[in-house]
């Protein structure tokens, strides 16, 4: 993953698709696990929803939000409810106001979904299967955390393409 000026990280997954993943997303997911982290000192889990465009292979992460999920026998069950009322929500800001918008009719799509950790468990790809119901083929950008330090972004931040 490399970095250009203008803050946009890219990165070509072998699949040829290129990721555009913008500064917003890095902040939004580390303001994430903070609260998490401070609620819940033995967290081991922030899960997230993230929002963009994709035309063709080119996919750009915009924003992102935090999801809610139940914990049902060690598996992730995704709270719909909750997902489909926070894109609602972000559905409802004025063009004018949206720093991601570049004309009235901009509107942010479900192109995947984060998660912490370095590998994806059991756990992640049934929350995959589940985020598919929503999108097709979503992106899962995993961000690998150090309890030390707090988050850290490595250079095997991953995407795992489904």
């Amino acid at each position: 993953m490399e970095c250009e000026e203008g803050a946009v990280c890219r990165n070509s997954a072998p699949s040829g698709t290129v990721i555009h993943l913008h500064p917003l997303v890095t902040m939004n997911i580390s303001d994430h696990t903070t609260r998490v982290k401070i609620t819940n000192k033995n967290f081991d889990y922030a899960l997230g929803v993230l929002l963009g465009k994709q035309n063709g292979r080119d996919i750009e992460i915009i924003s992102s939000f935090d999801i809610c999920c139940d914990v049902v026998d060690n598996c992730w069950i995704l709270d719909r409810d909750y997902m489909e009322n926070k894109l609602d929500q972000v559905s409802q800001i004025p063009a004018g106001q949206a720093s991601w918008a570049d004309n009235a009719n901009s509107v942010l799509d479900i192109v995947g979904w984060y998660a912490l950790g370095d590998q994806p468990s059991q756990r992640h790809i049934n929350m995959h299967v589940q985020i598919s119901q929503v999108n097709e083929s979503p992106i899962l950008l995993m961000f690998d955390h150090s309890k030390r330090t707090g988050i850290v972004f490595k250079r095997r931040t991953s995407l795992l393409l489904m």
